[in-house]
């Protein structure tokens, strides 16, 4: 993996003693811990962005549902349970369409400590920031156009 090119680039530039190994184990585990809670974070801000579009637009409690049903659905049809090689063939094509895939799979990477597909869950989340931003934004300024009440 990458982090073994990084380890050997760090042993020609530092050398191979025990505190040299010691730091870079303690650099990689701070590392993984910061992309692992940046990426929690990300995740956390796509469904703050959803639900705040569709509470502008509706501008009631009864449209708590629809925040929570896509949130679910997106979760449902990611392997989150299952590996993705187990699910069923649709299921399989739709978790591989998901998003939220790519960001599991980062997640637990991370935390098995051999990062893989950072780069593509960070990308996807971005993507759904930006795009979940202009949903939220359209949704204030109907809410702003609709006036109180």
């Amino acid at each position: 993996p990458f982090s073994f090119h990084v380890f050997a680039g760090w042993y020609l530039l530092f050398g191979d003693t025990l505190d040299t190994q010691r730091v870079f184990g303690l650099l990689h585990h701070l590392g993984t811990t910061f992309a692992l809670y940046t990426l929690a974070a990300l995740v956390n801000i796509i469904g703050l962005l959803w639900s705040a579009g569709v509470a502008m637009r509706f501008r009631s409690l009864q449209a708590a549902p629809l925040m929570q049903l896509p949130v679910f659905l997106s979760l449902f049809f990611a392997p989150v349970f299952v590996p993705v090689e187990l699910l069923a063939g649709w299921l399989q094509t739709i978790a591989h369409l998901n998003p939220v895939t790519l960001m599991l799979a980062a997640g637990r990477s991370l935390i098995a400590g051999q990062p893989a597909h950072i780069a593509g869950a960070f990308g996807a989340a971005f993507a759904l920031i930006g795009l979940f931003s202009l949903w939220a934004v359209r949704g204030l300024r109907r809410a702003e156009a609709a006036g109180g009440g």
